[in-house]
């Protein structure tokens, strides 16, 4: 059952996303408010992987105020491919530039709450580039993890991000059917 759409509005704005108010109305006749976030845009995740050792970064959240290792991930431009802000991510926070880039599938982070997706790439053929950060991005650093020290990474508490958490989930089981 797929409720009915009775009002919508947006109570706030901000350059990164939108809170929303919408009034449902069910088959029934039930009402009630639905809040959520709206970031309009799909983001990317990539993940990079070269000499048995994985890409992250390492960067400050200040929403769960602690350093987070992660996969590089941002926002998509409006109106861009996909794989161009992937490619444009990989390059921004990391230097690296990626041959070709194979998607491994899409995700919803927060899926009752967020209207927004994760679209996760694993980027081949990579070359050292120069990295073109942003101001929001100047405390990135760079990572690489050996893949034998993944599952250790995860169990001690270092990689939290359930973004790069999922990204991981995917890559597995598309590795697992031959990628």
């Amino acid at each position: 059952m797929k409720p009915k759409v009775v009002k919508s509005e947006s109570l706030l704005e901000t350059p990164y996303f939108g809170i929303k108010r919408e009034r449902l109305l069910w088959p029934g006749g039930f009402e009630h408010d639905m809040y959520f976030m709206d970031a309009g845009q799909p983001y990317v995740i990539v993940i990079v992987i070269r000499d048995r050792r994985i890409l992250l970064v390492s960067q400050y959240r200040h929403v769960s105020e602690c350093r987070s290792i992660e996969f590089p991930l941002g926002v998509a431009e409006p109106g861009a491919l996909i794989e161009a802000a992937a490619a444009r991510e990989l390059e921004e926070e990391t230097g690296m530039r990626a041959g070709f880039f194979i998607c491994l599938g899409s995700f919803f982070p927060s899926i009752g709450r967020q209207r927004s997706r994760g679209f996760v790439f694993l980027a081949g053929d990579v070359t050292q580039g120069r990295r073109k950060r942003d101001e929001t991005e100047m405390d990135i650093e760079v990572e690489w993890l050996y893949l034998s020290d993944w599952k250790k990474a995860i169990r001690e508490g270092r990689i939290i991000a359930g973004d790069t958490l999922v990204a991981w989930t995917l890559y597995v089981m598309k590795k697992d059917v031959g990628l």
